[in-house]
């Protein structure tokens, strides 16, 4: 996925408390962490990618390189925001 916006750095303590979870402790031991901030993103595009695997990419991309071709590895779309 990709995503262009505008960014804004929050210490917003109380959205701190409430987006803190179980995963977030493999990088802090709670959400009164000093060191923690919020970034807000207001996206202007978007756009993904979907694809059946890195496996399988990665060998597409082999054959298109020897064949001089582009690889077919899967659909790609853009968002409207």
């Amino acid at each position: 996925m990709s995503l262009t916006g505008t960014a804004v750095v929050s210490n917003d303590r109380a959205k701190i408390k409430e987006l803190f979870s179980t995963p977030a402790k493999a990088w802090w031991d709670s959400a009164e962490d000093p060191n923690i901030r919020v970034l807000k993103v207001t996206p202007d595009d978007a756009e993904f990618w979907d694809s059946p695997g890195t496996v399988i990419s990665y060998v597409k991309m082999a054959a298109a390189a020897v064949t001089n071709t582009r690889p077919d590895i899967g659909e790609n779309r853009k968002v409207s925001m």
